[in-house]
């Protein structure tokens, strides 16, 4: 299952924005992971008065060239996409800006609603596991910072496959790595984007819209939603949802 944004605005604004996707495992039916996914801040930027207007663009821009590249059948570390973005965006923005922003990263606050999540997944017994399009190391030290380790077994990234999500490989290294059959692996994500890779993957999705509960046309529908991470868990924890 994921879980949609682990970082937020209020708790973080040094930080641009943060994502992460929860599916994880329970007993021989329901499997839940948690993916996490971009994980992009931006402490230079708000220096200025433009930095909430240019934190989606930029966020925008490193998925649209992290995406590009996997069409093409190439492939760089979100690091690198993102620090090439970054300074796409204004010509002031050096190696040591690109540094200081990719750094921050780690200090990303987690959502009010994160810990009650997971906490719920632990009292079923359901195993959680991470998922990025970033690196490994980043998103440990994430969930290290807030507490939230003790919860998630393994952190998994597309670096492993060089290939970005949405295509379909990552999710289905997830699968292998966790042992778990795609059909009864569940990714939680706050993008329509994630979830809708990972049905084209053979996983189930659950979709969190943290700010509009607009789904795209465009994409298969997510098999379960809601507005936080407990109401996404709650559902997938019901019968109906196992």
């Amino acid at each position: 299952m994921a879980a949609g944004q682990v970082a937020s605005w209020s708790r973080m604004p040094a930080i641009l924005d943060a994502y992460q996707v929860t599916h994880g495992r329970g007993s021989v039916v329901l499997a839940a992971a948690l993916v996490v996914g971009e994980l992009v801040g931006g402490l230079w930027l708000l220096a200025r008065p433009r930095s909430h207007a240019l934190a989606p663009v930029w966020f925008a821009g490193l998925l649209r060239d992290g995406f590009a590249l996997t069409a093409l059948g190439g492939f760089r570390p979100f690091a690198e996409v993102a620090g090439e973005t970054l300074r796409g965006l204004d010509d002031r923005v050096d190696d040591q800006a690109v540094t200081t922003v990719i750094a921050a990263i780690r200090e990303l606050a987690p959502h009010p609603d994160v810990e009650a999540g997971l906490r719920h997944l632990s009292a079923a017994g359901i195993p959680t596991a991470t998922l990025t399009n970033g690196g490994v190391d980043t998103v440990q030290a994430m969930l290290d910072r807030a507490g939230l380790a003790g919860y998630v077994g393994r952190n998994l990234s597309v670096d492993a496959v060089c290939r970005w999500k949405p295509a379909p490989e990552p999710y289905r290294y997830a699968a292998a790595e966790l042992g778990i059959d795609p059909a009864s692996l569940v990714l939680v994500a706050a993008h329509p984007w994630d979830c809708a890779g990972a049905h084209a993957a053979g996983l189930r999705s659950a979709w969190v819209w943290r700010s509009r509960p607009h789904w795209p046309a465009v994409f298969p529908a997510p098999d379960i939603r809601g507005p936080d991470l407990p109401t996404v868990i709650d559902a997938l924890l019901a019968p109906a949802g196992r």
